[in-house]
Formats: structure tokens, sequence, C-alpha cells
């Protein structure tokens, strides 16, 4: 069940940044909207990641980042953390495996 899973709801004025912080499940990213996003590294290394409203993708549990918006418009995403899925086995599920399917909006 979905019992122990965490949602929380992530909005971002531009250049506006989460602070280092590390996954301790696994978790999803569902789009709100077109997200432009640079996600920065321990190791130095950083990424520009685009994820077109409505698309998610999900990450392993350990990953350590810094997000940051970039561009001039604000961005919204759901963040799920998978706390019941860490009883499979890492590479039960490949990292960044971006899901096929639409995220639905609902009005009300």
């Amino acid at each position: 069940g979905l019992g122990k899973n965490k949602g929380s709801a992530f909005e971002f004025q531009p250049y506006q940044e989460t602070g280092w912080r590390e996954h301790q499940y696994h978790y999803v990213i569902a789009a709100v909207t077109d997200c432009e996003m640079k996600i920065e590294y321990p190791d130095g290394e950083d990424t520009s990641v685009f994820v077109t409203v409505g698309d998610a993708y999900r990450r392993n549990s350990g990953v350590k980042h810094n997000v940051i918006k970039n561009g001039k418009s604000p961005i919204s995403f759901i963040e799920i953390e998978l706390s019941d899925f860490n009883a499979y086995p890492t590479d039960s599920f490949p990292d960044d495996t971006r899901y096929t399917g639409r995220i639905t909006r609902v009005n009300g």
C-alpha cells in the first residue's frame, strides 16, 4: 500500500534552490508545469534537465544533489518518496527510468 510513502509539492521561482539533500528512499517526480532545472552533484558535476508537463521519472535512493530552477518561468512538480519500495534491490529500478504514461490533471 501507500501507507508509508510521502508526497511533497515543490514550487520554484527562477534561480531558487532546494539546497543540498540526500534522498533516503527511491522517489518519483511528476511535472505539474514544464520544469527546466539544473542539478548539481557533490563531485562538482552538474546537468541541465527539462521535464515536460505531465511527464514523470524515478530515481533510486542515495541520490545527493542540489536542484536549481533554470530559466525565467516558475516551475512546479510533485515528489513522491517510495519508502515501501526500498525492500527491492536497487537494480530492480534502473536510475532515471522515465514513465511512458502521462500524468492526468484533476481539477477541483
